[in-house]
């Protein structure tokens, strides 16, 4: 026989000792007994008057009206919801939000707490440094929680669903992140790799030697596409070349030929 904790008593008891409903197997969380119990014990004195003035109001509706538990008002049936056994709600829309809303608040407050608990001591020192500086910034500042430091609110990217519809971190570490994210997963390196690999190049382009920064001379890390290694830092338009080459040598070294002969006949 299938059974069922009450979740008043306690007690296992078969299905047919529930109500049906919308509960876990199609049936309410709390025996017959039980529900008996609590339909036969007093209500409070305001809740017993809240409903005599529920009575009261009901007696006079339309076909298309409601009156609300919370806010004792006669309202449309559009402005209640419909719960799944086709019944409408005992409050209105606005009520329900408002009487959930502290929930929600404390349920965000536990899992703050929750998530404050798991930081570490230098992550807790830098939560406190955020807190303070927010109580200094002016309205149209934001203070970016990489860099901590105050700048304008236009210096962030906008996020819809963020606090102050903005990113919580500024363009420039937004940048910084995003390039350190694509060099680490795109090819396996480090900032610290990175910076070893400009200061191994001496800072220029390892195939025309120009100095990266310097024009239009943006370093890109260049990587075999078969073998999936790094090669080394080019400028953005030797590494545009040679892609356009199929990175195959004999093509590049004919190119290379191509080009003395055309030089050394019209010399």
């Amino acid at each position: 026989m299938i059974s069922k904790v009450c979740t008043k008593c306690g007690v296992e008891k078969p299905l047919s000792e529930f109500h049906k409903g919308s509960g876990p197997g199609g049936r309410v969380t709390r025996c017959r007994k039980c529900r008996r119990e609590e339909r036969l014990c007093p209500l409070p004195p305001d809740q017993a008057e809240r409903r005599e003035r529920v009575a009261e109001l009901r007696a006079g509706l339309q076909s298309n009206e409601a009156v609300c538990f919370n806010c004792l008002q006669i309202k449309p049936v559009d402005a209640f919801y419909v719960l799944s056994s086709g019944r409408l709600a005992s409050n209105c829309k606005i009520c329900r939000g408002n009487l959930s809303r502290p929930a929600k608040e404390a349920k965000r407050l536990e899992e703050r707490v929750k998530r404050r608990s798991q930081l570490t001591l230098d992550q807790l020192e830098r939560l406190d440094r955020i807190a303070v500086l927010r109580t200094t910034v002016l309205p149209d500042e934001l203070v970016c929680t990489c860099c901590l430091q105050i700048k304008p609110a236009d210096s962030f990217y906008a996020r819809a669903g963020y606090p102050d519809k903005r990113q919580t971190h500024c363009k420039a570490c937004h940048y910084t992140y995003m390039r350190e994210q694509k060099l680490r997963t795109q090819y396996g390196l480090t900032p610290q790799d990175f910076d070893a690999l400009v200061k191994q190049q001496c800072g220029c382009c390892a195939i025309c030697q120009k100095s990266f920064g310097v024009g239009d001379a943006r370093c890109v890390v260049d990587h075999d596409h078969v073998l999936n290694v790094v090669r080394g830092l080019l400028c953005d338009r030797c590494n545009r070349g040679i892609g356009h080459f199929n990175d195959c040598p004999d093509i590049l070294i004919s190119a290379a030929q191509y080009l003395n002969t055309s030089r050394i006949a019209h010399g």
